[in-house]
């Protein structure tokens, strides 16, 4: 016979860029962003022409473990990652 008590549940992680007025504009920034997911580094190159959908759609076409979305929080747009893994 066991007792068995959960002090807490895994989540997944998620992370939010800074407020943009829209979600298709040129955010005139270039570089490369590199993402970091358990061991493994997915390299995303950024043109100063991408707006925060373009980076989104970038993220997400990288295939890890991880999802890229732009959200309206009310008042501006926002680059939201998340792990798909807890």
């Amino acid at each position: 016979s066991y007792n068995v008590r959960v002090l807490a549940l895994a989540q997944e992680q998620r992370t939010y860029s800074g407020t943009q007025i829209d979600a298709n504009a040129d955010l005139a920034q270039s570089g490369t962003l590199r993402l970091s997911q358990n061991g493994t580094d997915y390299d995303v190159t950024i043109e100063a022409t991408d707006s925060l959908n373009d980076i989104a759609a970038k993220i997400n076409a990288t295939n890890g473990k991880l999802s890229a979305s732009v959200f309206y929080d009310g008042s501006a747009y926002r680059l939201q990652l998340r792990g798909t893994e807890t």
